[in-house]
């Protein structure tokens, strides 16, 4: 059971930070930064993500892989937020810090945290079916994303969205998987 609520709530909060991941420069670009602009965020995230996955697996050892998980997603959430409300390419270079401070460490941990959950003998098919999930979690958030903008007209009611996603996520993740999983023999 906690395999399967893990994958669900994988699957509901890596869509809308894959969604968040591919809609940046477009989103950039539909609230007005130039090229330019965006060029320099995406060397932003290049430069601090790698660094940045390897402090958060060393803080995923001390304060556990289901707490930096947690942490994770609620980042996700607040990018949401303050993606809504964005108003300045500061604000937007600050997004784009907190996304290269998390987006590898959330992914990592994820794998990390489902190969606790895996039995050993099986694994491979068992990833088989997470690498499947991971290939369809870039529908419903884009689907959700596209339907709220286009139906509201506007891309920050489409970003903010995506937090609804996140929030489920986390939802059935705190409520559903266990929190102490040691590896299964």
């Amino acid at each position: 059971p906690a395999l399967a609520w893990f994958l669900l709530a994988y699957w509901l909060y890596i869509d809308a930070v894959d969604t968040v991941i591919r809609i940046a420069v477009h989103y950039g670009q539909v609230i007005g930064f130039s090229v330019n602009d965006l060029l320099i965020a995406l060397l932003l995230v290049q430069f601090i993500a790698f660094p940045a996955t390897l402090i958060y697996g060393r803080l995923a050892e001390y304060l556990g892989t289901h707490f930096m998980i947690t942490v994770g997603i609620v980042i996700y959430i607040i990018i949401c937020f303050l993606g809504a409300l964005l108003e300045s390419l500061s604000g937007f270079y600050v997004l784009v810090v907190l996304i290269a401070l998390v987006q590898g460490g959330l992914q990592a941990q994820s794998r990390a945290f489902y190969a606790k959950l895996v039995p050993p003998k099986h694994a491979a098919q068992f990833f088989g079916i997470y690498n499947m999930l991971g290939k369809f979690a870039v529908v419903l958030g884009p689907l959700l994303f596209g339907a709220t903008t286009h139906l509201s007209d506007n891309p920050r009611l489409g970003l903010l969205s995506l937090s609804v996603m996140l929030a489920l996520g986390l939802i059935v993740f705190l409520a559903r998987v266990p929190r102490n999983i040691t590896s299964r023999s």
